[in-house]
């Protein structure tokens, strides 16, 4: 970083294990970020996203005349275009727990304009600010993939955000905002994979009969989890970023956040790709 001119007081040291590779410790690099500073509020920001001139001018003012707990800003591309904008939290999570919040389909924050949006100002984890106040929320042993953001939306739910205008941040990497899926087409679609997903374990229990086995969509209530916890779990979803990812329920996503949250961050150590989907151990 040194030769990036910046500071080498600048510079907050935190020990990743080189073994996680990218699932490395994403809340616990946050949190001690926060907790290295003295300044009320942090804002945390991915290094692909460049902040635009008199952002900071900006965002402090608005801090000022707000009595707020966290937020963002909107994201541009180089060429202008919104690659983020304001989102929400879904109105189906604000009065429900973490297990029925996040075993539903799809992510749990959506953009504002979406019909099944709440009023509840979420969070992208690539760029938001929070008082140093509520750090404690990033204490959830969640790691990098692991829907940290929709999980630190929830739990802000109670806490007043606030998404500023006349700030804004540049990325280096050009990406579409969100879009809304919601025809026959792709729901159709989603269920026949679903399906063959689940017949695919129905047939892999006889080769696998000491191993727990289940199918992406497939709910899994706590009781089934639990198990899960103490014997490994092997997940058919074989085509998961073309199928699963961001919409079934049974994803590795929401399996791994429930595991580690209700685990207390032991479960699950070690989580393989395999050409069936996944095995967790």
């Amino acid at each position: 970083m040194l030769d990036k001119k910046i500071p080498a007081s600048a510079i907050i040291e935190f020990n990743d294990e080189p073994d996680l590779g990218k699932n490395f410790r994403i809340n616990a690099k946050k949190h001690s970020a926060c907790e290295a500073l003295k300044s009320e509020f942090v804002y945390l920001v991915h290094d692909r996203f460049i902040p635009a001139v008199n952002f900071r001018k900006t965002v402090e003012a608005a801090l000022t005349s707000r009595n707020v707990g966290f937020g963002a800003v909107d994201v541009l591309n180089q060429d202008g275009t919104l690659a983020l904008g304001e989102l929400r939290l879904q109105q189906h999570c604000v009065n429900s727990n973490f297990d029925d919040a996040i075993e539903r389909k799809g992510r749990l924050i959506v953009v504002a304009n979406d019909e099944r949006a709440s009023e509840k100002i979420a969070i992208n984890g690539g760029q938001f600010f929070i008082r140093r106040s509520l750090m404690n929320y990033l204490l959830t042993p969640l790691r990098w993939g692991e829907m940290e953001d929709d999980v630190l939306s929830f739990d802000l739910r109670n806490e007043k955000g606030i998404w500023i205008e006349g700030a804004h941040m540049v990325t280096l990497a050009h990406r579409i905002p969100p879009v809304v899926h919601s025809n026959f087409r792709i729901s159709l679609r989603y269920s026949l994979y679903s399906f063959g997903c689940a017949v695919c374990a129905f047939l892999l229990k006889p080769f696998m009969a000491a191993r727990s086995i289940t199918s992406v969509g497939t709910r899994t209530d706590k009781e089934s989890l639990d198990a899960y916890i103490r014997t490994g779990l092997v997940l058919v979803d074989p085509l998961h970023k073309t199928f699963a990812s961001d919409y079934l329920m049974s994803t590795i996503e929401k399996l791994s956040v429930r595991a580690r949250v209700r685990s207390a961050g032991y479960a699950w150590h070690q989580i393989d790709r395999k050409w069936f989907g996944w095995e967790l151990k």
